[in-house]
């Protein structure tokens, strides 16, 4: 797996990082983390760039990388603004973060974060399809962790979740990994999700409409 990594914008003089897997007519695929930092989810989305997951996950992922126009960003909150998570809101000029906009809209979108008052796993869908991703997710999740009660298609205002939404993105999840156990489990559960979001992203897309 080979990244490119570019410049996406900046804010307050602090550069946003975007890492690229360009493949011309795949599908889009947008991962973000570090939304909040004390949630730590930067681990997680760095890990698909670097590599350093388990063999297990590395097998599926590379799998994946020569299928999907990948874009990840996993630091998109760097100056650490509290705010930012109820901010993309539609009559909100966001210039720093138009980026987003114009490298959409994505197939899958999904930004990753960790609760860390919560020892369970939940996950947010929008979607502009009749077939959800996070149902299936949330089934393979269930093996290895507890899942929490949250998850469901809701209007999630001001959040980068329905920002994608609204601008088209077929699926856009937020996750919540479970926070409030050990770190590298909760990196984990939301590398694990990416990773099977991806999967069953690619399988809804071959698969016939009855299933």
């Amino acid at each position: 797996m080979k990244f490119k990594k570019e410049k996406a914008s900046e804010i307050n003089g602090k550069p946003i990082f975007m890492y690229v897997n360009r493949m011309e007519g795949y599908p889009k695929v947008f991962v973000s983390g570090g939304m909040h930092k004390y949630e730590n989810t930067k681990r997680s989305a760095m890990s698909l760039i670097t590599g350093k997951m388990s063999l297990c996950e590395l097998n599926l992922f590379n799998d994946l990388y020569n299928n999907l126009d990948l874009y990840i960003v996993p630091d998109i909150n760097p100056i650490n603004y509290a705010g930012l998570n109820r901010s993309f809101l539609p009559e909100k000029e966001f210039r720093e973060y138009k980026f987003i906009e114009d490298t959409g809209p994505f197939s899958l979108a999904l930004d990753l974060h960790a609760d860390v008052e919560d020892e369970t796993f939940y996950m947010y869908e929008r979607r502009h399809s009749n077939r959800s991703i996070m149902r299936h997710v949330m089934r393979r999740i269930k093996k290895f962790s507890d899942i929490g009660e949250k998850q469901n298609n809701h209007k999630n205002e001001g959040t980068l979740e329905e920002h994608h939404w609204r601008k088209g993105t077929t699926w856009s999840i937020t996750t919540e990994a479970p926070g409030k156990c050990e770190k590298s489990f909760s990196d984990m559960v939301n590398t694990m999700t990416v990773l099977y979001a991806m999967e069953t992203f690619l399988w809804i897309n071959k698969a016939p409409d009855s299933q």
